[in-house]
């Protein structure tokens, strides 16, 4: 039996240590301190004025804006749209290296811990990224998916089964932010708090106000772009939400306004999630569209309110469908200020087990408490603990451009791994059928005894069991397909060519970035 090669795991440990020294930037203390100094005590010093979050340092600063990377048309999926239409507008940069100034309002003892954490950062001695064109190095992803993961893909028609292929802007894109909850959580006032002011079509109150998902994406002006005109531009990361369907589409939106933060991150705002009980199915493939933006966030905030814990059907459905992406969620447990300090540690207690048994595992995410909005704090008893668990959270908020290259290549890895596993499984069923007589038959036993038979390919190929993927979506899709035949023999030089890409191609692309 012909040895299969695999992805080498020397090869992704010298990639992940290559990765991690694009991750240091510029310090983060004057962002921080301008948050502590507006949550210290009140959100609005006494000069009677709000200071929004300042300026966060721009992705790339070395390196020049350069245009998307776009695929030769023959690799370009149908549903994408390929029209030239032209850039947009870049943002205006600016000097980020000032020092905020300081309300006079500010206690001196709360800027010594201030002065301490940036006498750590200095002495660990932040790596010189000058040499490294990180634009270099994302569109040298995207050619290396293109050329060696793109084939794989289409020919086992991984789209059908799994999620469409990536785009050229999927790869260039601004890190991703995701936020999700139950209704009136204080998901849109958290976008609103982050941003300094209103974005347009804002809509906020007690009852369920977001009845869409909202891109906020950075502009010129304040403006909105339908769905429907913002999932057909091709510089755009949405292009891939085309296949939902004009029932999602009329529920998706882009809001474009000036904002620091915009100039570093999108951020997702999603409906409300329904409470209680199953309630009336939505007229689009809701979970779909979670999943979808779920694989390409870089973050995923969960917001629970402090007086409302339940976990109803439809969000333990969604947060099942977070658990390969346990590692982008953080849990945020707002309005947290409302209630007293024994109350608050009973609520923490309560959300972490509720949480361990929806996510089934001992490790709960990250968990976060606050009041992010612009009123200042019902309950001082434990000011100083809000303060601090909002700066971390706005701190992991902050480094998400400085994560972007790594985050890339990581996801990268991930999709690659699902990508071979699928080939596999349908290369193994494939040939399970027979060649004349009997094969409707046979794949309908094949779909049905489906976890055996994902064993049986596991053993055969020496696949790893945990990039299977799960069991009843498979089951599902396969059942859509009419003759498992029709697919082409799988092509083991192209899962060659793949592998190689982890071992050897990625950290050449880096090492020619590092002297680009």
């Amino acid at each position: 039996m012909q040895r299969v090669s695999s992805i080498h795991t020397g090869g992704i440990c010298r990639l992940l240590i290559s990765s991690v020294l694009l991750l240091q930037s510029c310090s983060a203390v004057p962002f921080l301190n301008r948050i502590h100094q507006i949550r210290a005590g009140s959100s609005y010093p006494q000069d009677g004025q709000y200071y929004p979050p300042p300026d966060l340092p721009p992705s790339f600063p070395d390196t020049p804006e350069l245009p998307p990377p776009l695929y030769d048309e023959e690799d370009v999926p149908s549903y994408h749209n390929n029209n030239n239409m032209p850039p947009p507008p870049l943002p205006p940069q600016e000097d980020f290296s000032r020092d905020f100034q300081h309300p006079p309002t500010h206690r001196e003892e709360d800027w010594e811990s201030q002065e301490d954490l940036s006498n750590t950062q200095q002495d660990s001695g932040a790596m010189d990224l000058s040499n490294f064109d990180k634009e270099f190095i994302l569109r040298g992803l995207a050619r290396l998916y293109r050329k060696k993961i793109l084939p794989l893909e289409l020919a086992s028609r991984y789209g059908h089964f799994h999620s469409p292929p990536l785009s050229p802007s999927d790869f260039d894109a601004p890190p991703l932010i995701l936020l999700l909850g139950q209704y009136s959580v204080g998901k849109t006032s958290f976008v609103k708090y982050l941003l300094g002011r209103d974005f347009p079509g804002i809509r906020v109150g007690p009852e369920p106000t977001t009845d869409r998902f909202t891109a906020i994406l950075w502009g010129g002006q304040d403006k909105i772009i339908p769905g429907a005109a913002l999932c057909s531009q091709a510089d755009r990361p949405f292009t891939g939400l085309n296949p939902f369907g004009n029932n999602f589409l009329s529920r998706m939106e882009a809001a474009e306004l000036d904002a620091p933060l915009l100039r570093n991150v999108t951020i997702i705002d999603t409906p409300g999630i329904l409470s209680g009980q199953k309630q009336r199915s939505r007229n689009y493939d809701y979970e779909g569209v979670m999943k979808w933006f779920a694989e390409r966030a870089d973050l995923i905030i969960v917001m629970f309110d402090a007086h409302k814990l339940d976990i109803s059907d439809e969000l333990k459905s969604v947060m099942e469908l977070m658990i390969p992406h346990l590692d982008k969620i953080r849990i945020v447990l707002n309005k947290a200020d409302s209630i007293s300090t024994q109350q608050l540690m009973r609520v923490y207690g309560a959300l972490m087990w509720s949480l361990g048994k929806v996510m089934n595992t001992p490790e709960v995410c990250r968990v976060y408490m606050g009041s992010f909005w612009d009123a200042p704090l019902q309950c001082t008893e434990q000011a100083e603990l809000l303060q601090r668990e909002e700066m971390d959270l706005l701190r992991d908020i902050m480094m998400l451009p400085q994560h972007a290259v790594m985050r890339r290549i990581n996801e990268m890895v991930k999709r690659a791994r699902s990508v071979k596993v699928h080939a596999y499984i349908i290369h193994y069923l494939r040939k399970q059928l027979p060649l004349t007589w009997g094969k409707r038959e046979k794949q309908k036993r094949l779909i049905g005894r489906l976890e055996s038979e994902f064993l049986a390919a596991a053993r055969r190929y020496g696949l790893p069991k945990g990039d299977f993927p799960a069991l009843e979506p498979m089951r599902q899709a396969l059942y859509e397909i009419k003759d498992l035949s029709d697919f082409p023999k799988l092509d083991k030089k192209l899962v060659r060519e793949m592998d190689k890409v982890f071992s050897q191609d990625i950290p050449e692309l880096l090492e020619r970035a590092k002297n680009h």
